[in-house]
């Protein structure tokens, strides 16, 4: 510790000797905490600028494809978890498909840190979305970040809910909900990769390994 301070008080004394090394520390740290905390300024559905229920129909839910949906707003009240997602049991198909996207494999994970409120001494809040939509289309997708990006609300994204650390859902977020999102199952022949052609046609792998590879081409 008394090294720590040492060195602490030998920064802010060459900094005092120098003034242009001085005022680059002040531009730096205040540079630092504006990026620092404007990334996650969200907001949450008690903060004034939360999109009413009207807002997120007509901006969002009325701007999706023919076989999208948008669900929510979900509550406590409104949604009960066990009830709709628990009562599965260890049915993977049944609730990666169920819960309009917020059932999870792992149910602890519906609460912050993946902690069950079975203990009292762990007990921490709710873990859902707010809404979530069920996306068809990429405009689906594309709809969903830019409304988010708008009303500054933390996007989430699940798949099936396979991840056992909580990471396809949060508090207060929109969730993207992509269980019914077509799947990518097109062959494609003679396709180019990084300008050369391709002579391994007729397989899937193929395919992924081009997508891969322009992925770091492109």
């Amino acid at each position: 510790q008394i090294k720590d301070s040492f060195s602490f008080y030998s920064l802010i004394i060459v900094l005092t000797m120098n003034s242009r090394l001085l005022l680059l520390f002040i531009c730096l740290c205040c540079c630092c905490h504006h990026h620092v905390f404007s990334i996650i300024e969200y907001n949450t559905p008690e903060s004034p600028d939360w999109p009413s229920e009207q807002v997120w129909e007509e901006d969002l839910g009325s701007q999706l494809s023919p076989n999208a949906t948008l669900y929510g707003p979900f509550t406590e009240s409104s949604f009960e978890y066990s009830a709709s997602c628990e009562t599965l049991g260890t049915n993977a198909y049944a609730i990666s498909d169920a819960g309009f996207g917020l059932c999870l494999h792992a149910p602890a994970c519906q609460y912050e840190f993946c902690q069950d409120d079975d203990d009292d001494d762990n007990y921490s809040d709710p873990n859902l979305p707010v809404y979530s939509v069920e996306v068809h289309t990429l405009q689906d997708i594309q709809r969903s970040f830019q409304f988010a990006r708008m009303h500054r609300i933390p996007v989430t994204v699940k798949s099936t809910g396979h991840s056992y650390h909580g990471a396809s859902t949060a508090k207060d977020s929109l969730l993207i909900w992509m269980h019914r999102y077509p799947k990518n199952d097109t062959i494609l022949e003679n396709f180019e990769i990084c300008n050369a052609t391709n002579t391994n046609t007729n397989t899937t792998t193929a395919h992924h390994h081009q997508q891969r590879r322009r992925l770091h081409c492109d």
